[in-house]
């Protein structure tokens, strides 16, 4: 439907409904795509202390847990404008660094730019989808340009059930928010910072 609306729109030249949102995640993916082909290297062989990792495992979690906290996070996603959709597409560059979750820091970008919990989840996961197809096609060619060979009857069906039970998780997940929020997920990542310092720090 969001393809289908993109395509329309740029027929026609004007974005409305789900066309304008099909463009937003177009901006947001942008900024961690360029991040991924200038910045792997550096991200590989310099930013996997352990030390950085158990910093960005509490850092975010509890930023996720200041966005949630925050008073007036009414907005829906209809409202997104195309500052809002290139901010979000940062934050998700920024989680390409090893210990921050890309969901944990769309979600508190999306918070903290005043989208209501499902609207920033929802931006969140949608956003997941272009960036997971750019990151398997990449791997896929270096496959094909490699002497390794591969099942693609097998790869076809693995990544189908992998996307049905995607959605599955995200329709799970955004009803599981509407009771619980991030709280949940804000004690699992400072417990698991916990775990890192004491047993593989200190």
């Amino acid at each position: 439907m969001i393809a289908q609306d993109s395509l329309n729109s740029a027929k026609h030249r004007q974005f409305i409904g789900q066309g304008r949102l099909g463009l937003f995640l177009l901006i947001g993916t942008l900024p961690a795509a360029v991040a991924g082909l200038l910045l792997l290297d550096l991200i590989d062989n310099q930013l996997r202390s352990i030390e950085l990792i158990c910093f960005t495992t509490l850092f975010f979690g509890l930023l996720l847990g200041w966005a949630d906290w925050r008073p007036k996070r009414n907005r829906q996603i209809d409202t997104l404008d195309w500052k809002d959709a290139l901010l979000i597409g940062l934050a998700q560059a920024i989680s390409l660094i090893p210990g921050t979750s890309r969901s944990g820091a769309t979600i508190t970008a999306g918070l903290l730019l005043g989208l209501n919990r499902e609207a920033a989840s929802r931006f969140s996961f949608l956003l997941a989808i272009p960036i997971t197809a750019l990151a398997a096609s990449a791997k896929l060619l270096d496959v094909a340009m490699s002497d390794i060979s591969l099942n693609w009857l097998s790869f076809a069906i693995g990544a189908i059930t992998a996307f049905i039970t995607a959605l599955t998780a995200i329709h799970l997940f955004l009803k599981w928010l509407n009771y619980f929020g991030m709280w949940p997920y804000v004690i699992y990542r400072v417990f698991l910072a916990a775990v890192i310092y004491f047993l593989l720090i200190k």
